[in-house]
């Protein structure tokens, strides 16, 4: 084997574990944890007298934002507004400060329908807790969304209270954080492992975590078939052109109707 095909199958396989190092730890996806698997439904519409205050410790450094589910009560429109406030100590005492606000309407909202809310800019975190206020300046003849609330408290990490007193279950929510590769294929082999979330899923997780796989080597095979190579070829350009594809369908799984928490 000549001198200048060893060099270039040795540069192949650094380019390989090169890239594979750079792929699971720099580059970052959105996990959307599932804190909330089986539960009941409670509807409270807002109004301008009755607010719904959630709170919620972060479990992972980089908070991107929220998936939440409505249950609208009837057609009326009007506006919705959704605060997150971060608990700070002060020395009159623990205050609610206000760090985001999103504002939207009813007329854009179905009922049990997924809705991710971003945060802009996305918000670093360290175990402190936080509050998410719903409510609607509307009156109560007016009133005509809820966020879902389960009937019993499964988000043991933060309470539940309405303007009038505590509630029973919890505002159904998910956070979206920014994570790494192997994070993002840990947390849902965990999920499949233990039965969650339920079985007819399971098969669509197994795809994505193949189609992770596919783009991984796929990269780095067009990378050492490029290199080996003396010319472009038109097989590695369709291979990186399919693995892009790929990205993006796999990306795309989490995408839901749009919503921006804005900095306050």
């Amino acid at each position: 084997m000549k001198q200048k095909n060893i060099l270039k199958i040795m540069a192949g396989l650094i380019l390989f574990f090169l890239g594979g190092f750079l792929f699971l730890k720099v580059v970052k996806v959105p996990l959307t944890e599932n804190l909330f698997i089986h539960y009941g439904i409670n509807a409270y519409p807002l109004y301008q007298d009755f607010e719904i205050k959630q709170g919620f410790v972060p479990n992972r450094s980089k908070l991107l934002g929220f998936r939440f589910a409505f249950k609208k009560t009837n057609t009326n429109e009007h506006p919705v507004k959704i605060e997150l406030s971060r608990e700070t100590e002060t020395q009159s005492g623990r205050i609610n400060l206000p760090l985001y606000l999103a504002t939207f309407s009813t007329k854009d909202i179905e009922t049990g329908e997924n809705y991710n809310f971003w945060l802009s800019p996305p918000l670093s975190t360290n175990k402190e807790k936080f509050w998410l206020r719903f409510f609607a300046p509307v009156s109560t003849e007016s009133a005509s969304l809820s966020p879902i609330v389960s009937r019993v408290n499964n988000y043991l990490e933060g309470e539940t209270y309405s303007s009038v007193r505590v509630l029973d279950g919890d505002v159904i929510f998910q956070p979206i954080y920014e994570t790494d590769v192997p994070h993002f294929i840990s947390y849902y082999l965990n999920k499949i492992a233990f039965g969650k979330p339920f079985f007819n899923n399971k098969f669509f997780l197994l795809g994505l975590f193949a189609g992770w796989l596919v783009i991984f080597l796929g990269v780095q095979l067009f990378l050492m078939l490029t290199l080996l190579k003396s010319t472009f070829n038109l097989k590695a350009a369709f291979l990186l052109i399919f693995t892009l594809i790929l990205l993006g369908v796999i990306l795309g799984y989490q995408s839901q109707p749009q919503f921006i928490f804005t900095k306050l």
